[in-house]
């Protein structure tokens, strides 16, 4: 029943440094520093002394590393299960766990402005697919998990064929790998289809007998986007090429957002991007470079790009580099080669440089070379682009 009045004070709160304390203070807007704060606690005596410096232990915890919101980095999202999610699903659908299933789920069960998204976390080898469901408008999403995934192809055909209103997104982690002798590209876009290669994914391997059969074929009001992905590897035939990306036809576009169109070959011209007949493009970022045109004809020319046949391309940003133009026959442009029928590149910005042509009766037209007086080439930018840089209008 007996009151102490002189009760020991209880044991001090845990350490709170003042680096850390004068470090939240700043993040929290304060322009003093916490030892001040603290020089001045200190000349209160007693219990209120420890008092508030327990409260301002408390106030910056997570300055001291004992709470949320610190500056320790967040533990990794935790690995999600393979297999089909549809819409904002936070469980994949049972029984889609491999690729096949998820793709044959969707085949039979999806619905006008159906969302999916596929995550493999492992190697798959499928045979070619076609992403059409009656017209109805799709998106799909294919991710990998955990690792890089190789969707490897089985077979002649493109791997997919990218149909009316579908989207297929090929996302991170995800790498599509094609086959030698193949009679498609390994990815075609078709009839109002769209492609979007995303950072992390790339389209590599793949070496068709003919025109455009490399890595992706783009056919009339089709799309195409580059927005981070890597475009590498690929070889397309006889003909006039395409080897990495071809876009052909009246409606068909392209973007180049960022990314890479690399290490593609042809048997013609247009080894990293060809675009012909009326289709449309714009390079905003990414690069197009180590392409290399190897034909005999003059159906070889544009190592990098080639823009024929009524074709419009607009770069805005983005390089043409070290693309290669090596048969002495095949003809000038190892960085852009623009053709006939008002084909026009419009330069807004950008690089084109370090491109070269074994072609020895126009030797300076190693980066750029337009070819007839109909063919355009629209210098929108402040560079001087002439042939003592490689550049030269017939």
């Amino acid at each position: 029943g007996r009151i102490f009045l002189n009760t020991p004070p209880p044991p001090p709160p845990p350490p709170c440094t003042v680096p850390a304390l004068n470090k939240s203070l700043k993040n929290s807007g304060f322009t003093g520093g916490f030892s001040a704060g603290f020089a001045g606690l200190s000349a209160v005596s007693g219990i209120l002394t420890i008092i508030s410096a327990a409260l301002f232990c408390v106030v910056f915890l997570a300055s001291c590393g004992g709470g949320a919101g610190g500056d320790s980095t967040p533990p990794p999202a935790p690995p999600r299960s393979p297999g089909l999610y549809e819409g904002a699903a936070t469980t994949p659908v049972a029984g889609t766990a491999t690729l096949s299933q998820a793709l044959n789920w969707i085949a039979s069960g999806a619905v006008d402005g159906g969302i999916y998204l596929i995550v493999v976390n492992q190697t798959s080898s499928i045979g070619p697919q076609t992403l059409h469901y009656s017209d109805n408008q799709v998106q799909i999403t294919l991710e990998g998990e955990g690792a890089a995934r190789t969707v490897q192809l089985t077979g002649q055909g493109s791997l997919f064929t990218v149909g009316n209103k579908v989207s297929l997104k090929l996302g991170n982690g995800i790498k599509l790998n094609g086959i030698t002798g193949n009679n498609a590209a390994l990815v075609s876009v078709i009839n109002g289809g769209k492609l979007e290669v995303a950072a992390g994914a790339a389209i590599t391997g793949n070496q068709g007998d003919n025109r455009g059969q490399g890595g992706i074929s783009t056919a009339a009001s089709a799309v195409c986007i580059i927005s981070g992905g890597e475009i590498s590897g690929n070889q397309a035939g006889n003909g006039n090429g395409g080897g990495g990306v071809y876009v052909d036809g009246l409606g068909a576009r392209f973007e180049m957002n960022s990314g890479i169109i690399s290490g593609n070959r042809a048997i013609g011209g247009g080894a990293g991007l060809f675009m012909r007949e009326k289709a449309t493009g714009i390079i905003r970022n990414g690069t197009i470079s180590g392409n290399i045109a190897s034909g005999t004809s003059t159906n070889g020319a544009g190592a990098g790009v080639r823009v024929t046949m009524g074709a419009l391309l607009t770069m805005d940003g983005g390089e043409i580099t070290g693309n290669k133009v090596e048969n002495a026959n095949a003809g000038p442009g190892g960085g852009v080669f623009i053709g006939n029928a008002s084909s026009t590149l419009t330069f807004k910005g950008g690089t084109i440089a370090n491109n070269t042509t074994a072609d020895a009766t126009i030797p300076s037209a190693f980066n750029l070379y337009r070819d007839v007086d109909d063919a355009k080439f629209l210098n929108q930018s402040v560079q001087n682009l002439t042939a003592t840089n490689g550049f030269v209008f017939q």
